[in-house]
């Protein structure tokens, strides 16, 4: 057995609350800089200044309270009696409170065009909205042509469908789009100062003055 199938063959589903997994299972999106460092979104975070705003921004959206409302007429709304939003203002599922949730789901918005979670159901109530990876959801196509969400499940092989009303998905800004180069430049820089601390480089600096 290779050193791969060893690997999968002894790997067990994480907690949804380990973060270092759930922050590196998938590969996503991917640039080189202009600098010609590689960013993503792990690299990005490696930056203190990167890593300070994406905690800041998280939590700050955490700590907003979900209120669900319906619309009552064209203007008109109050607010909503659905079981989600009482499931998502309290606990989303067995194994987060509402603030780790969404400061998992506004991460993930950070750095790609959506986020993703699953609404599982117990008969017509919402039983857990659990998150799923961005980098594990695709659109896929069902036999007659229509459209479906899939998800990647942890054998790497099989794409389990999903409904749309089981997917629930919040727009995000992928901040890579706009900012790549910089957080390359800033990569750039750093690994250039680190390799120069770590071989102890000196040096004098003179004037003729």
């Amino acid at each position: 057995m290779g050193i791969l199938a060893q690997r999968w063959a002894t790997w067990s589903a994480p907690a949804l609350t380990d973060e270092g997994h759930w922050s590196t299972i998938g590969e996503g999106p991917s640039y080189v800089s202009a600098a010609g460092s590689t960013v993503t979104a792990e690299s990005a975070l490696r930056l203190s200044a990167v890593w300070a705003c994406y905690k800041i921004l998280s939590e700050s959206v955490a700590q907003t309270p979900c209120i669900l409302y319906d619309r009552t007429g064209k203007e008109a709304r109050e607010r909503s009696t659905d079981p989600l939003a009482f499931t998502l203002a309290a606990a989303p599922n067995d194994e987060q409170t509402a603030f780790e949730f969404f400061e998992q789901m506004q991460g993930w918005a950070v750095f790609r065009r959506f986020a993703f979670a699953e609404i599982t159901w117990r008969g017509a109530q919402v039983a857990q909205v659990v998150p799923r990876h961005p980098d594990r959801m695709r659109r896929g196509k069902r036999a007659d042509g229509t459209r479906r969400w899939e998800y990647l499940e942890d054998d790497r092989r099989t794409w389990r469908p999903l409904d749309d009303d089981a997917v629930l998905r919040v727009p995000g800004t992928p901040v890579l789009d706009h900012a790549r180069d910089s957080f390359g430049m800033a990569q750039a820089l750093e690994r250039y100062a680190s390799r120069s601390f770590a071989h102890r480089s000196s040096g004098t600096i003179t004037s003729p003055l």
